[in-house]
């Protein structure tokens, strides 16, 4: 029973990573659309996510902040551009 719920909960995380990835496709289509907007809002959801899966410092966090960061320049809002690129150069500090 407990190997069930072992591969449960792995087949879990597996289906919610392949959500984030989902949502960040979705998200680089409605950039290439110029829908910085609708963009932003589904790499929020991705990001939510991800961040709920991976564990701190991970590279995949810092790849969804620096993007967050792109689309957040995109429709003008410098001041959370500088949050999540900010937040991205704390990850990749951890590396250095």
């Amino acid at each position: 029973m407990s190997r069930t719920i072992l591969v449960g909960l792995e087949t879990e995380a597996i289906n919610k990573r392949l959500l984030a990835d989902l949502f960040l496709a979705i998200s680089e289509i409605f950039h290439n659309l110029s829908d910085y907007k609708s963009a932003l809002d589904n790499a929020e959801l991705a990001f939510e996510i991800i961040h709920n899966l991976l564990p701190f410092g991970h590279p995949d966090i810092l790849t969804v902040y620096v993007w967050i960061g792109d689309l957040n320049k995109k429709n003008a809002n410098y001041q959370a551009t500088l949050t999540y690129y900010n937040k991205a150069i704390e990850l990749a500090l951890l590396y250095l």
